[in-house]
Formats: structure tokens, C-alpha cells, sequence
């Protein structure tokens, strides 16, 4: 059948689209009543089109079919219409408004993605799904009458509508998609009704404005980045029917202040409170198990918390950069502080470690620059690397027993310590080890040492003794990873002005050797230990 301007089927019944010579030109379209399908991107890309006229002879309206008619500003689509395909109106940015008769039962995916001068829509009671990106980046979209056929929001859904200020979303929902209204910046709040029972990740990540939410009892899970970067949020109940708060959930949440766990929840999951600035305290119950990583990083604000007894892991980062924190109890039930678990917690003066952990990880307590002491259980055997760098207010402390490694910059820059004991159980002391220690004045080295690694003492410019109880000094590898033929060892091991002003004391019987020992030789002073 010939048209003066659209390709129609060969019975009449589907739009294929504009004539080539006509598309980027035709502004107004009628569509003959005939028509019973537009076809697939039939008017996609005609930036002239501003309206066009649908009889009542159509049903489906295919995918892509308007995407990207930038100059369409209004469209009716009769009440014969039972489909939208996907992006159907995708990129129609001067499309302000739109009615969706009652006959359409399915709305595509990303079907009016796009449509920035969107201010409103209602959709039909006929319709039971809002599909993925239906409504993805409508940044004028102001409201939006959900009706009480819908069951699911899929993702993406509204995620973008920045200018939506509240939603009802009825009960007759049971699934809120993954980043379904994520970045609705104006979104103050909202209500999830008994319905559902999952708020799928990032469901509303980055609602800045979104002040308070209620979640109902029938929800059992939240995902990861659910409410992140909800700035403006200040208080969440989380009901006892949650047993899981997933990574991320309440990430860079700034003002919230406040949040009570309830006993249903078994693990806090990696990030979930991270950045949460403005977190002054938090109730943890007694059914955690575990403490994620990155579980409270950066919360500034926190100054106590109480780890439950059933805690038995504390995770990498979980507590790293609360620099108000002054005090923290590690309970029994713990086995092993992880990398960073404390770092930076820079108001932490004490810390009682139990003696069910067995080992401090790297960095655990570095930059912690107001601890002044800390007791080391006999059960710990290893002290990672860097596990007190930077801890320039600790003074003293005990090494027990049990430590058979103490590793890279495990107390490096700690300025203020003078004293350390290191037990007849340690046999390595990893490079820089008390590198920086400026008021360290004096060192006891067992006879169970047999590697000390490279500048493990340097910047020790205090120390004015030093015991060395290894009767065989031959036998101790000095400097890790330089071999026999190093040029100038002292400036390895210890600062060379030590070799002058310090006094080194050896076993009874062992002064010739450590006299004509390579390294050794060079102090001024060695004595015997009485």
C-alpha cells in the first residue's frame, strides 16, 4: 500500500517508518487507521517529529519505536494499545507529559529512559510490572501514582529521577529492584510497604535528601549500597526480621547519627557503615558473629563500641580511621586483629587485647598516635608488620613469651618509647623494625634471635646500651638481603654515631669474638653482661 510519506506493510497494518526523503523534516504524522502495529524503531531518530496522531486501530507500539525524537512534546496513545515496547520513547526530551490508557498491561524496558522533560505520569491499574529503566534518568519527573496492581519495580526503574520528591509505593509490591531509585537526589521519603521482603542493592543509593525511612517487618534482607550515600539521612530502624545488612548498606550515610542492630543480624558485611561521619554510637547484639571489613571505616564520630562476646572476627579496615574512638574491649572470642583493623584511630589511649588472639596483622594499630599502652597477651605469636607504626605516645611495652616474629616496621617511628623487652622467644625482627624510635634507650636482644632485619634500630639516636645475649655472633644474619660483602653495614643496623656513644654488652666468654667480628668491631665500647 503506498503512502506519501510513511513505509507501511504490504497489507497496511504496520508502520515501518518515514520515507528517507521525508525524516529529518516532517514534523506532524498521521497515521492512517488501518495501522495495527508500529514497528520497530519505526520513527527512531526523527528530531523534526513534534506530534503525532495514533488511531484507535493500534495495539502495540514497538521497541525503539520513538527513541530519540527529541522535538516530540506530547503523544495520546488510544485506549487499542496493550504494549510499549522497550525504549519505545526512549530520549524523547521534549515530552513533558504522557497518559498510559488502561488497556496497556506491559511498559518495556527503559521505555521513557530519558525523557528529562517529563513532569508527570500515571500508570494504568492494568499494568503489574515496572520494568527495568522504565523511567531511568526523567530528571523532571516531579511524582508518580503507582497503583496497587504492581508487584515488582525492577531496577534501574526511576534511578535518576532527580527532581522526585515522594512516592507512594503500595502493598501490593513484594520486589524493590537493584538501584531502582538510586540517585533520586530529591527524594525526602519514602514508604516500603509490608510487602516486600528484599531492598535490592543500591535501591536507593545516593538519595541525598531522603531524611528518615521506615523498613517493615516483613523485610529480611538488605543488599549492599541500599541506602549509600543517603546524606541527609539521620535515623534508621532496622526491624529484628533483618538478618542481613549487606556491603555497603549505610555507606557515607553523614548525618546518621544513631543505629540500633537488632539480634536478628549475624554479620556486619563489608563497608556497611563505612564514612558514616556522623555515628556517635552504635549497639552491636550479641548474635554478630563477624565484623566485616571496612564495617566502620571513617565513622570520625564514634567515639565507643561494645563487641559482643560472639564476635570471633574482626575484618580488615573494620574500625580503621575512627579517630574519635578512645577506647575499644576485644572480647575472648576473638582470634585474630587483622590488617588495618585500628589504624588511624588516632584518640585510642588504651586497648586490652584477649588472650584468645594468637596474631596482630600489619598495621593493625599504626598511626594510633595517643596509644600509650597496650597489654599483649602470652597468646599472640606474631607481630605483622607495621602493627604499632607511628604510635608516637607509647611508652613501653611487654613482649611476651609467646612472640616468635616481630615483623617489618612493627613499632617503626614510635618516638616516644624508651624501654622494650624482647623475650627468649623471639627469633626474627623484621627490617626497621624500631626504626625511629628516638627515646629508646636501651634494647635487650635474646640468644633465640637469629635474624635481625636491615635498619631494624635505625634512628635510634637515644640508645646508650645495648644486650646482645647470642654467644655465637657469627651466627646471626644481621642485614637480610645485602649478603657478606655490604660496603657499610653500620649504616644498616644502626645510626653510626651509635658505634661511638653507645655500649654494647655480650655474654661471658664471648667478648673476643664479638671484638673481631666484621660488624660487631666497630663498637667502642663492649662489655660483659653481670
Amino acid at each position: 500500500m503506498e503512502h506519501p510519506y510513511l513505509e507501511l506493510s504490504l497489507d497496511g497494518k504496520t508502520v515501518y517508518g518515514l520515507k528517507k526523503a521525508v525524516k529529518e523534516e516532517i514534523q506532524e504524522v498521521v497515521i492512517p487507521d488501518s495501522v495495527t502495529a508500529i514497528g520497530y524503531r519505526a520513527f527512531e531518530n526523527c528530531s523534526a517529529l513534534q506530534s503525532i496522531d495514533i488511531p484507535d486501530s493500534v495495539i502495540e507500539i514497538g521497541s525503539r519505536a520513538f527513541s530519540g525524537c527529541s522535538a516530540l512534546q506530547s503523544i495520546d496513545i488510544p485506549d487499542s494499545v496493550t504494549t510499549i515496547g522497550e525504549y519505545a520513547f526512549e530520549g524523547c526530551s521534549a515530552l513533558k507529559s504522557i497518559d498510559i490508557p488502561d488497556s496497556v498491561t506491559g511498559i518495556g524496558e527503559y521505555a521513557f529512559s530519558g525523557c528529562s522533560a517529563l513532569q508527570s505520569i500515571v500508570i494504568p491499574d492494568s499494568v503489574t510490572t515496572i520494568e527495568g529503566g522504565a523511567f531511568y534518568g526523567c530528571s523532571a519527573l516531579q511524582s508518580i501514582d503507582i497503583p496497587d496492581s504492581v508487584k515488582k519495580i525492577e531496577y534501574y526503574a526511576f534511578r535518576g529521577c532527580s527532581a522526585l520528591q515522594s512516592i507512594n509505593i503500595p502493598d501490593s509490591v513484594t520486589t524493590i529492584g537493584g538501584a531502582a531509585f538510586q540517585v533520586c537526589s530529591a527524594l525526602q521519603s519514602i514508604d516500603i510497604p509490608d510487602s516486600v521482603t528484599t531492598i535490592e542493592a543500591s535501591a536507593f543509593y545516593g538519595c541525598s535528601a531522603l531524611q528518615s525511612i521506615d523498613i517493615p517487618y516483613s523485610v529480611t534482607t538488605i543488599r549492599g549500597g541500599a541506602f549509600g550515600e543517603c546524606e541527609s539521612l539521620q535515623s534508621i530502624d532496622i526491624p529484628d526480621s533483618v538478618t542481613k545488612i549487606g556491603d555497603g548498606a549505610f555507606q557515607g550515610c553523614s548525618a546518621l547519627q544513631s543505629i540500633v542492630i537488632p539480634d536478628s543480624v549475624t554479620t556486619i558485611e563489608w563497608g556497611a557503615f563505612a564514612d558514616c561521619r556522623a555515628l556517635q554510637s552504635i549497639d552491636i547484639p550479641d548474635s554478630v558473629t563477624k565484623i566485616g571489613r571496612n564495617a566502620f571505616k571513617c565513622c570520625s564520630a564514634l567515639q565507643s563500641i561494645d563487641i559482643p562476646d560472639s564476635v570471633t572476627t574482626i575484618g580488615e579496615y573494620a574500625f580503621s580511621g575512627c579517630s574519635a574512638l578512645k577506647s575499644i574491649d576485644i572480647p575472648d572470642s576473638v582470634t585474630t586483629i587483622e590488617e588495618h583493623a585500628f589504624e588511624g584511630c588516632s584518640a585510642l589511649k588504651s586497648i586490652n587485647i584477649p588472650d584468645s588472639v594468637t596474631t596482630i596483622l600489619k598495621s593493625a594499630f599504626s598511626f594510633c598516635e595517643s596509644l600509650q599502652s597496650i597489654n599483649i597477651p602470652n597468646s599472640v605469636t606474631t607481630i605483622g608488620n607495621s602493627a604499632f607504626f607511628f604510635c608516637r605516645a607509647l611508652q613501653s611495652i611487654d613482649i611476651p613469651d609467646s612472640v616468635k616474629t616481630i615483623g617489618e616496621g612493627a613499632f617503626c617511628d614510635c618516638s616516644a618509647l624508651q624501654s622494650i623487652n624482647i623475650p627468649d622467644s623471639v627469633k626474627t625482627i623484621g627490617n626497621s623494625a624500631f626504626d625511629g624510635c628516638s627515646a629508646l634507650q636501651s634494647i635487650n636482644i635474646p640468644d633465640s634471635v637469629t635474624k635481625i632485619g636491615e635498619a631494624a634500630f635505625s634512628g635510634c639516636s637515644a640508645l646508650q646500651s645495648i644486650y646482645f645475649r647470642i654467644k655465637t655472633p657469627e651466627d646471626i644474619s644481621i642485614y637480610e638481603g645485602f649478603g657478606e660483602n655490604l660496603d657499610d653495614p653500620s649504616q644498616i643496623l644502626f645510626d653510626e654515631s651509635i658505634f661511638k656513644t653507645c655500649t654494647l654488652f655480650v655474654p661471658p666468654g664471648t667478648r673476643w669474638k664479638y671484638r673481631h667480628n666484621g660488624f660487631f668491631a666497630q663498637f667502642k665500647k663492649i662489655e660483659i653482661i653481670h
